[in-house]
């Protein structure tokens, strides 16, 4: 199975920093994963907890520290219970945890434009309020900032064909360089 260049820009992101937090992991719980993170760290047994593999990440069925990692990419904002699904990886994780999602009132406008176009990607921004109390209750994680809005923007025609248009770069002109995915990040135990 070949993958999106642009899709694994960020799995190999997530990556990178796993294999900062543990040189050589040897499990990976990936919440929500659809498979692409078995490219970059093809030594790892990387279970994929997702609808179709039936594992709900807001109830995972393993015992705590199960993992060396949790991770996910671009799937907390398509969670229901986001607090849940934050607590699960901690709980599963021995060494530490990586998420990748936006984040704040530039993500949420640019979701608002990405609905009036073709492709449909319902989500919820999680709130900020939400993000600081994980980070007051973890405090060895990191928020960084990773993907700007105009960024995102432009790279949607490469996501999904016939979407392109000069509102799509109008928008990127208005968003340019403002934030849109965040890392979270850091050592749990």
């Amino acid at each position: 199975m070949a993958i999106h260049p642009i899709k694994a820009s960020t799995h190999y992101i997530v990556a990178h920093l796993i294999k900062k937090y543990v040189d050589n992991p040897e499990t990976v719980i990936d919440m929500g994963g659809i498979g692409t993170l078995k490219y970059f760290l093809p030594s790892c047994k990387i279970v994929d907890a997702n609808i179709k593999t039936g594992i709900d990440a807001t109830n995972l069925p393993y015992k705590d520290n199960s993992f060396d990692i949790a991770c996910s990419v671009a799937t907390l904002e398509h969670v229901r219970d986001q607090k849940k699904f934050l607590s699960e990886s901690i709980r599963v994780a021995k060494y530490a945890v990586v998420h990748y999602f936006p984040l704040g009132e530039d993500a949420r406008t640019l979701e608002k434009f990405r609905a009036t176009l073709k492709n449909k990607h319902d989500c919820v921004i999680p709130h900020d309020e939400l993000i600081q109390e994980f980070l007051q209750q973890y405090p060895t994680l990191t928020l960084e900032d990773y993907t700007s809005c105009d960024a995102l923007l432009l790279q949607l025609p490469t996501f999904y064909k016939g979407i392109i248009g000069e509102d799509i770069y109008e928008m990127s002109y208005k968003m340019s360089n403002k934030r849109y995915g965040v890392l979270l990040h850091g050592r749990i135990k």
